[in-house]
């Protein structure tokens, strides 16, 4: 509708849709709860940690090979 206004000109035939007022939680066990905080907590940022200190020390080695 909105479509179809917009390209015959009439700015007033605007029509804007309701929300609906019904919810849909998302639910989770306990243990994949636990195993997404362990994720998020501890593997993740040490994940990124060893990366960076890989990459660290190898361009140390290949600057000093150099």
């Amino acid at each position: 509708m909105n479509a179809v206004s917009s390209l015959i000109g009439e700015s007033e035939a605007v029509a804007i849709r309701s929300k609906s007022l019904n919810y849909n939680y998302l639910t989770i066990s306990d243990a994949t709860a636990s195993f997404l905080k362990m994720m998020m907590i501890a593997v993740f940022p040490l994940t990124y940690l060893g990366i960076g200190i890989c990459v660290t020390f190898g361009r140390r080695k290949w600057n000093e090979a150099k």
